[in-house]
């Protein structure tokens, strides 16, 4: 998969093997990203939410020093 899309011209990023290279899609899905059963139990609870009508549309969070470089 990783030389078929590196060979692509038109994609604009470069894969490589990592740390989650041997995993299915569905093992990543299940250990990194957790299941949608979850969040819908979640949102069933009626948890107050904050409110958001006040924030800025964008931050930049590198120029608050609140991001690293790029690891994986």
């Amino acid at each position: 998969m990783i030389e078929e899309y590196n060979a692509d011209e038109d994609n604009t990023a470069v894969l490589a093997i990592n740390k989650f290279a041997d995993l299915t899609h569905e093992e990543f899905l299940s250990f990194y990203v957790g299941s949608p059963k979850n969040f819908q139990a979640k949102n069933e609870l009626n948890i107050e939410l904050f409110d958001t009508s006040n924030l800025p549309s964008s931050v930049d969070w590198s120029t608050k020093g609140a991001v690293t470089k790029v690891k994986d």
